[in-house]
């Protein structure tokens, strides 16, 4: 096992066949890949699956997804920098997901071990609905590959929470971010309401344009936005959520954001910077920061930041942020660190740096 303060990558790739999985559903699952404690948040929504996964020997949360294969299911869990491979091969049933685990190391043979992970009933485990919408629409001519609209969004929901003041924390922070803001609604009529509109405003766009401007202006007519709100990492005293959105308006690209959030679920109450690092540690997260994102880009040490090729020479910390019991992770907006093509930082923090820093409420 390598020290903690070595950085370290690794990727899981897995795929599965459905067994009378529900259409619209969130749930946790636990168990062991080969010798190793994991957790896997999944949110279900027809045949996409997402979600989330981490081991519990090092808590950081790393996205998966599937695509929307109709036949299996991909997973890939994005986990490190450094080549190690896990292939899971199984069936997700309501209850469990079973199969064998591939593992494949950098200059060694694969190794096959099986893999278990039962659906969890441990009530540090928040109960969620998950609620999903989708739709499509093309402009009214006849034409190969003709512009679009796409409109997908997703939010989880809590239920029969037993601490109310949480639950009604975390229902105005999800409509928060579907952007309503007043009076608490299920998110399922808010995203409802905002597809059509979002159809109905691209139909107003298009509205007097003809055959001929569809297909000179090709791919700008067509819009696409899509946000999903899911569950990033959970245990007794935290709980976070992820709010990704993207928007296609027309140009070279679109553009999107993850803006993760932290329960306190002891207080009832979102988390910030202050209730977690002392003065002396919000001092300090800079320099940490960028040590961080050296490692990660394995840049010049000898260059500053900007001379390496970001836009910054000195990374603040910011309150889009997320905290696990292995530590806390930083992600900042594509072009405000680095360029586009490197997408979203995100800088995590691993605890081991960070304990001298933590305010009592956040030490182990």
């Amino acid at each position: 096992m390598k020290k903690a303060a070595i950085l370290f990558c690794l990727f899981l790739f897995s795929t599965c066949l459905l067994a009378q999985a529900p259409i619209v559903s969130y749930k946790v699952m636990s168990g062991k890949v080969g010798t190793t404690d994991v957790v896997i948040t999944i949110h279900i929504a027809n045949k996409k699956l997402s979600g989330y996964a981490w081991f519990i020997n090092n808590p950081n949360p790393f996205q998966w997804n599937n695509g929307n294969s109709k036949i299996t299911d991909s997973i890939l869990i994005l986990l490190s920098d450094t080549p190690v491979h896990i292939l899971l091969k199984g069936v997700l049933s309501q209850n469990n997901f079973t199969g064998n685990a591939y593992f494949k190391k950098e200059n060694s043979s694969e190794e096959k071990l099986p893999f278990r992970l039962e659906l969890s009933a441990s009530p540090g485990f928040t109960a969620f609905d998950y609620v999903f919408t989708k739709g499509k629409a093309s402009v009214p001519f006849k034409m190969k590959d003709p512009p679009s609209a796409t409109y997908s969004a997703s939010a989880v929901w809590p239920k029969n929470m037993k601490d109310k003041a949480l639950e009604k924390t975390v229902k105005e922070v999800i409509n928060n971010q579907l952007g309503n803001k007043g009076a608490a609604k299920e998110p399922g009529k808010i995203i409802l309401a905002d597809k059509k509109m979002f159809f109905s405003e691209w139909k107003a766009e298009i509205a007097d344009a003809t055959a001929k401007d569809a297909k000179e202006k090709g791919g700008s007519f067509s819009r696409e936005k899509s946000q999903d709100i899911t569950v990033k990492y959970e245990d007794d005293r935290v709980l976070v959520l992820s709010s990704f959105v993207y928007e296609y308006t027309g140009g070279a690209h679109g553009n999107y954001g993850t803006d993760v959030i932290s329960f306190d679920k002891r207080k009832s109450s979102v988390i910030k910077l202050a209730d977690v690092f002392t003065d002396e540690g919000l001092e300090a997260l800079p320099a940490l920061l960028e040590e961080s994102i050296r490692k990660q880009g394995d840049l010049d040490t000898s260059k500053t930041l900007e001379e390496n090729g970001l836009f910054v020479n000195k990374i603040e910390p910011t309150e889009n942020f997320y905290i696990t019991s292995g530590g806390v992770g930083f992600i900042y907006p594509i072009y405000t660190i680095r360029a586009y093509v490197f997408g979203e930082t995100d800088l995590f923090l691993p605890i081991a740096q960070l304990e001298k820093y933590l305010k009592a409420a956040f030490k182990k």
